[in-house]
């Protein structure tokens, strides 16, 4: 994942924590004025409307001069007080115009019930009817006139307790919300605390510790330690960083040791060049009076068949230098296309009988080879000859070499693995042999593998080694691998092939 995406997730993360936080907030004051601040402000109107009310009715009983004794019975007066009537029914219709204003509230009609309103409504008209009836002289209007606002006035004080009761269960109802609201709150925003975090942890582990890596091994490589590496995790842009860093290092670590490798062969190849300068001269007198002394021997002597050997042994000595100047001399191919099958047939039919002297079978198996491919015919035969007679050499009397051809079209390479069964080649030793004049064998020289690794590279491609398992604790013998690119021109053309004073450095490293 990429470190923009982790950090848009984070992002959005400690968003949504704020959305929540915000949208929490909102809520809790929506609802706490929904549920709390509305209803006790209606039931405030409510109850201003019911005292207004009962402060009418009250002044309705002192109109008409009614007085309520210790045990509660009604007195009135005998005669009504003619010049209260305009009062009375003032009263009694202020009390009126409150209840048609409590009917209008709809809290008024929830808390008190439909019929309640309408029980007041009656008794306020039944008031209204009987005190007309007592202000014109009917004195039995009096008692129920009496009683009828009596229970109005109980029948209010009822409403009024029963909405004050529903106030008082609001204000715990909206205690009980507040808690809610707050521990909403607080999980909302332990939720936002845990993101930050998460935010600074992820931070760390995404940026500020893959960047110390990153420091440590540049420092680390600036100081001369080539062989430490980034640690690479994940497939994000430091990540990818690390492993780029990685490969840097990788290739400048490759680069110091192939000039280290130039360097040295550099000096060998001065050092051969001097020695055999200094070997010629005296080795072509040698020659020279060996023959002359050779032909003016009888023949048959000793002397002569001495001066012939002498002869040989010279010439022997100068291919051996021969072989020593190629060895540090610059290497350039010429590639060319050509048909690997026949190609590699050749090579082999031409070694069959070196295999046979020694009583080894040679074995060729050229099914895997490609149908094309370009490289140097020649140089990679002088190669594959080289690797073929170490085969042979390390394989016993009765073994058998095996020459395998394979090729990988994807990867656009093709190659030929030979296996012998010697005793294979130590670990330490697998990077040695291909040192020029490194050797293992008592009569080597130390060229010939030098000399197959050169031209691999050239080609573009690689050769490495590997040890086959043994069976029954029986070595199970090398395996040298020859692996180049099908079009060994077209790297040549494109990698900037070069050969060095020594022919080591052939551009590319496949």
């Amino acid at each position: 994942m990429k470190l923009q995406v982790k950090f848009l997730g984070l992002m959005a993360v400690l968003g949504l924590a704020v959305a929540i936080n915000v949208a929490t907030a909102w809520w809790a004051i929506r609802t706490l004025e929904r549920e709390l601040a509305w209803p006790l402000d209606s039931m405030q109107h409510v109850l201003d409307g019911l005292h207004g009310a009962r402060a009418g009715v009250e002044r309705q009983s002192a109109a008409i001069g009614m007085l309520r004794g210790a045990d509660g019975r009604v007195v009135l007066p005998d005669a009504p007080d003619i010049t209260r009537r305009n009062a009375f029914f003032a009263a009694t219709q202020d009390v009126e115009d409150r209840l048609d204003a409590l009917e209008e509230m709809p809290t008024f009609r929830l808390r008190s019930g439909v019929s309640t309103t309408r029980n007041l409504r009656e008794r306020t008209r039944r008031v209204r009817e009987l005190g007309g009836q007592w202000f014109d002289g009917d004195p039995r209007a009096g008692e129920q006139l009496g009683a009828q606002i009596v229970q109005t006035l109980e029948l209010t004080q009822r409403v009024q307790g029963r909405i004050i009761t529903d106030a008082a269960l609001a204000v715990d109802f909206g205690e009980d919300l507040r808690g809610r609201a707050l521990f909403v709150l607080a999980i909302s925003v332990l939720m936002t605390l845990v993101c930050v975090v998460l935010g600074v942890l992820f931070v760390r582990r995404w940026v500020l510790r893959p960047v110390g890596e990153l420091r440590a091994a540049a420092v680390r490589f600036g100081s001369g330690d080539l062989s430490h590496r980034v640690r690479v995790a994940g497939r994000d842009e430091l990540s990818t960083l690390g492993a780029e860093f990685n490969e840097m290092a990788e290739t400048i670590t490759g680069m110091q040791r192939e000039r280290v490798e130039r360097e040295r062969l550099a000096a060998v190849g001065e050092m051969a060049r001097r020695i055999v300068h200094n070997l010629r001269s005296p080795l072509a007198g040698i020659r020279s009076l060996a023959e002359i002394s050779r032909d003016e021997s009888i023949e048959g002597t000793d002397v002569r068949e001495a001066q012939t050997r002498i002869v040989a042994t010279v010439d022997r000595f100068e291919v051996w230098l021969q072989q020593m100047l190629r060895a540090s001399a610059p290497l350039e191919i010429e590639p060319s296309p050509c048909e690997p099958r026949t190609w590699l047939i050749e090579v082999v039919e031409a070694q069959r009988a070196t295999a046979e002297g020694r009583g080894v079978g040679l074995v060729l198996d050229a099914a895997g080879a490609p149908a094309s491919a370009t490289f140097d015919r020649q140089h990679l035969e002088h190669a594959l000859v080289a690797l073929i007679s170490n085969a042979i050499d390390a394989t016993p009397g009765g073994g058998s070499v095996r020459v395998e051809a394979f090729s990988d079209a994807p990867a656009a390479c093709w190659g030929v693995r030979i296996t012998d069964e010697g005793p294979g080649v130590d670990e330490d030793e697998a990077t040695r042999i291909f040192r020029p004049y490194y050797t293992t064998k008592a009569g080597g020289t130390g060229i010939g593998l030098a000399l197959a690794q050169r031209v691999a590279r050239q080609h573009g491609g690689t050769i490495r080694v590997e040890n086959r398992p043994g069976v029954a604790q029986t070595p199970g013998g090398a395996a040298f691998v020859v692996q180049m690119p099908l079009d060994a021109g077209w790297v040549k053309a494109n990698t900037g092939q070069r050969s060095d004073v020594n022919g080591q450095d052939s551009g590319h490293r496949g």
